[in-house]
C-alpha cells in the first residue's frame, strides 16, 4: 500500500510540475507572438505590440491558473511568467526587426539590451501580479478575470494621464495609437461590465 501511494504522490507531482511547464510555455509564446504582432512598422501593429495591459495580465493569470491560492509560489510563477514572456519578446525581435547587417549574436545582444529597462520594470511588475493572482483565485477565477479586465480598462485612461501630466511631451505613439487605445477602452469596459454583473447575480443567487 505504501508502495503505491508513493508512486500516486510521484504521478501527482509529475502532472503538476507538468502543468506549471505548460503555464510557463504560453507565456514564452505569448512574448514571441507579442513580437511577431508589433513587427518593424508604425501604425496599429506597432500599437498592439507596445500596450501594456497584456504584460501586466500574463503573470496574474499564470500565478491564479498555478499557484493554487500560495502567495509565495505566486510571487515566483510571476516572476518567471514575466521573465520569459520578454525573453520570448527581445530574443524575437533579432529575427522580426531589422537591424542592420550584423550577426544573429549581435542582434540578439542588441535586442537583449535594449529590453534591459523592461527587464527590470519586470523585477516588480512580475511578483506584483503574480502575488494579486494567487490573493484573487482564492475568492473565485471571476476575481481573477475582473482584474485583468480592469487592467484592460484603465490602460488607456493611465496613458492619457501620463500625456497631461507631462504637458503633451509623453504621448505614447504620437498619436498613432489612439484608435488602439479607443478599441482598448472599449474592450475593457464591455468586458469589466459583463463582469461585474455576472459577479452580481452570483451574490444575488447565495
Amino acid at each position: 500500500m505504501r508502495l503505491g501511494g508513493e508512486r500516486a504522490e510521484l504521478a501527482r507531482i509529475a502532472v503538476r510540475s507538468a502543468q506549471i511547464l505548460c503555464l510557463l510555455a504560453a507565456a514564452l509564446a505569448f512574448g514571441i507572438a507579442a513580437s511577431v504582432i508589433k513587427g518593424d512598422g508604425a501604425g496599429i501593429r506597432d500599437g498592439l505590440g507596445n500596450l501594456s495591459a497584456p504584460w501586466v495580465t500574463v503573470p496574474l493569470l499564470v500565478s491564479a491558473a498555478g499557484s493554487r491560492g500560495r502567495i509565495a509560489f505566486g510571487v515566483l510563477l510571476g516572476l518567471l511568467a514575466t521573465a520569459l514572456a520578454l525573453a520570448g519578446f527581445y530574443l524575437s525581435n533579432a529575427f522580426v526587426l531589422d537591424l542592420g547587417p550584423h550577426s544573429t549574436v549581435q542582434d540578439i545582444t542588441m535586442t537583449l539590451n535594449s529590453g534591459n529597462l523592461w527587464f527590470r520594470a519586470g523585477l516588480i511588475s512580475g511578483p506584483v501580479m503574480g502575488a494579486t493572482g494567487a490573493w484573487a483565485v482564492r475568492r473565485g477565477s471571476l476575481r481573477v478575470l475582473l482584474i485583468a479586465a480592469l487592467a484592460v480598462l484603465l490602460e488607456p485612461l493611465a496613458v492619457f494621464l501620463a500625456w497631461d501630466a507631462s504637458r503633451g511631451y509623453w504621448a505614447a505613439g504620437n498619436g498613432q495609437w489612439n484608435v488602439v487605445y479607443l478599441g482598448e477602452a472599449a474592450v475593457g469596459s464591455i468586458a469589466t461590465a459583463l463582469l461585474w454583473r455576472l459577479r452580481a447575480g452570483r451574490r444575488n443567487r447565495r
